[in-house]
């Protein structure tokens, strides 16, 4: 019994570190094509910078990781938002981790590929990095995500109930940010908002203010999207499992048992 008991302790584990791994993985292809996507084309004109790289990155990562924590939970699903929350928090402590091994604990492996100049302002340009994405990036991002977050939630909460009617209403959201006017007036809430976050804290972005509010309206929708989706996914899974209940008053069909007994009444 004991070695069940263990054995279904090891499977969960397994399972535990599989969908954190897939919660990973998707997250990085969304913030890897979003990057790639909105950089692409103005390849040919300049090559973008480290900073703006890197602050795209983090804000489509933050926005949308905010986004699908907060409209998963509001839709019931709160241990799929620990989780997300949890792979979050691995992948920056690893993203950590590995900048003060590289940097600092070991600097042999990154300084012999450059000469010293190169590798003290990498150094110095980290710690600005570091700086920004906690004074800056964090809460400006986390705000937005939070409320598509918001919205998203309460989309499927209504789904439950009225499905035609949250799939019209999503539809008629995205179709809205695709007017330029709405899309302006998102992009000027976005960025004045971010001009509140960099008075409180007296910081700095790592990137021009049209690249972060468009990474953090893109990575917002898309966590509120792949959130949506997948609730809504996990929802017919489990319809299908759960057997249809018959209807109240209805007769069930007779078995064997109730078949004979039915015989052997009418012979008496």
């Amino acid at each position: 019994m004991s070695s069940v008991r263990l054995l279904r302790v090891h499977l969960d584990s397994i399972r535990f570190l599989l969908r954190l791994l897939a919660i990973i993985l998707v997250w990085s292809i969304v913030v890897g094509l979003g990057t790639a996507f909105f950089f692409a084309p103005r390849g040919t004109e300049a090559q973008p910078s480290y900073f703006d790289l890197i602050g795209f990155g983090c804000a489509i990562a933050i926005a949308g990781a905010a986004a699908a924590i907060v409209a998963v939970g509001l839709a019931g699903k709160r241990r799929w938002a620990v989780e997300i929350a949890l792979a979050v928090a691995l992948t920056a402590a690893a993203a950590v981790a590995l900048a003060y091994l590289a940097l600092w604990f070991a600097p042999w492996t990154v300084r012999s590929r450059m000469d010293a100049w190169s590798f003290l302002r990498l150094r110095e340009d980290v710690l600005h990095w570091g700086e920004a994405i906690a004074l800056f990036h964090a809460p400006m991002e986390v705000g937005v995500g939070s409320v598509a977050g918001v919205i998203a939630g309460l989309l499927i909460l209504l789904g439950r109930r009225w499905p035609r009617l949250a799939t019209g209403i999503a539809l008629g959201l995205l179709f809205a940010c695709a007017v330029d006017s709405v899309r302006q007036f998102v992009f000027d809430v976005v960025i004045r908002w971010g001009w509140i976050i960099r008075a409180l804290h007296n910081t700095w972005a790592m990137t021009d203010e049209q690249i972060w509010a468009t990474a953090a309206v893109f990575g917002a929708i898309a966590g509120a999207v792949i959130a949506g989706f997948a609730v809504r996914m996990a929802g017919r899974h489990r319809s299908n499992l759960v057997p249809a209940q018959p209807a109240e008053g209805s007769r069930q069909p007779a078995g064997p048992s109730a078949r004979r007994a039915d015989i052997q009444g009418v012979c008496d």
